[in-house]
């Protein structure tokens, strides 16, 4: 008997912004409705929220006009007020969802190059927020794991230029400028590593992710706290990120460090080698060594994806690692 193992629904979309967002809007159209009135209900004076967006608003037309174009289309095709599409993407101004666990990432390098994992942690029961998209804007393509009811590029992707993004939470105060979310969505344009610099340092940001970025055999790991940006040159060396600074200047910005986070960290470092391979990745990704602290969680992984930038492939397993099966995909051949 052939063994067909579980995957996220898959999205494939060709052409402009605007295309991209209207395409994404009416393929999620209930997931985005169901999202906004979860939103709606949840947060008592809804619209004291609404009226904080204005400023985030305006420093991203100004930053990414054509991302504002893209988010707009979504909600457009999703029926959802604009304003309403934009707060779930612009958790500076509410994050109902800081006391989750979150995910664990892991670059790795071999004679290939480099390799790059990451699981995919969020509350229980959200797996059926997560699909596949492919989207080509002009010479342009991008793959990889998203979320319905946000923009695209909020956990793993990878480029057809061979550019990588794995991203985690990082909880800090927070100022008027861009929101996370856009920054992770531009960077999966970016053509080289020296274009994703040039984004990162010029962009007035509101927050930030620690977005892994890697390309070649370079990888850089950045931590953003407002206009404090920490870049490391990650080079032939192990590493590994959770959601808590490593860069000793930035501690100072730690909003809520975690017990779970370091643990998760410090494990999956233990762990590392000197050469890693696809097998390696997998092996850290699914320990659960750590009962209290597991670095693959079977509440909370919701998916697991690795990627081979070189190779252009990107492995994703449906579901927590750690019981569920990796699936090859080939960003030059979808």
């Amino acid at each position: 008997m052939y063994f067909i193992p579980k995957t996220f629904p898959y999205l494939e979309i060709t052409g402009s912004y605007k295309d991209v967002g209207l395409a994404i809007g009416k393929a999620f159209k209930n997931d985005i409705q169901r999202a906004v009135q979860k939103t709606q209900q949840s947060i008592s004076r809804y619209s004291t929220y609404l009226e904080k967006i204005d400023p985030y608003y305006t420093a991203t037309r100004k930053t990414f006009p054509h991302l504002i174009l893209e988010l707009e289309a979504i909600a457009t095709g999703a029926r959802v007020p604009i304003k309403d599409f934009f707060l779930l993407n612009c958790r500076e101004i509410y994050d109902p969802e800081e006391s989750f666990v979150h995910c664990t990432a892991v670059v790795g390098f071999n004679p290939d190059g480099i390799i790059l994992g990451q699981n995919e942690d969020w509350c229980s029961g959200s797996i059926d927020d997560l699909y596949l998209l492919k989207a080509t804007i002009g010479d342009t393509s991008f793959f990889g794991l998203t979320y319905k009811a946000e923009i695209p590029g909020i956990s793993v992707n990878l480029n057809n230029w061979g550019l990588a993004q794995c991203l985690n939470d990082l909880y800090q105060p927070t100022r008027v400028g861009v929101p996370k979310n856009f920054v992770a969505r531009a960077i999966l344009e970016c053509k080289s590593l020296k274009e994703v610099d040039h984004l990162m340092q010029t962009t007035p940001h509101s927050s930030g992710f620690n977005h892994v970025v890697a390309q070649y055999n370079t990888s850089i790991n950045y931590e953003v706290a407002g206009d404090t940006i920490s870049q490391q040159i990650i080079d032939q060396v192990p590493f590994v990120h959770t959601n808590h600074y490593l860069a000793k200047d930035l501690v100072k910005f730690e909003k809520l460090p975690t017990q779970d986070s370091v643990a998760r960290h410090n494990r999956a470092m233990e762990l590392t080698k000197p050469v890693m391979g696809l097998q390696d990745i997998k092996n850290i990704l699914s320990d659960t060594k750590d009962t209290k602290f597991p670095i693959c969680n079977s509440d909370c992984t919701l998916g697991s994806v690795i990627v081979i930038p070189s190779k252009k492939e990107v492995h994703i397993c449906y579901g927590h690692p750690c019981a569920g099966t990796y699936v090859k995909y080939s960003v030059d051949m979808i």
